[in-house]
């Protein structure tokens, strides 16, 4: 784990406050069905937030670190095909990835155009 990672996690245990996975999800308003990646999704709370508010499409989590139900890898080289998803998100992600423009790259890669 990197400095600001540890960082970025102390800050949030010292606020004792949930990061506001709601009002980010209604902010999104995509459809139920939309396929979605959470790229860098840590424990992969955004998408099981999603999934409890009965998101049928398909959800993706990908993180370096993988876990159970999470795919892994790293945002600058996705390991999914192009136009394969609806949304890519990048909630707090890019200040810890080596290459920010190569992980918008490839999240712009893997989205559908439609």
């Amino acid at each position: 784990m990197s400095e600001l990672s540890r960082r970025d996690a102390r800050l949030s245990q010292v606020a004792v406050l949930a990061w506001p996975l709601d009002p980010l999800l209604d902010a999104f308003a995509l459809p139920n069905t939309a396929a979605m990646l959470d790229i860098g999704a840590g424990e992969g709370q955004l998408l099981e937030r999603l999934r409890q508010r009965g998101h049928s499409g398909l959800l993706i989590s990908l993180d370096p670190v993988q876990r159970p139900g999470q795919v892994a890898g790293h945002a600058e080289n996705l390991p999914f095909p192009s136009a394969q998803f609806d949304a890519a998100l990048l909630i707090r992600v890019l200040l810890h990835v080596p290459a920010p423009a190569r992980a918008l790259a490839e999240a712009w890669r893997v989205l559908d155009a439609g």
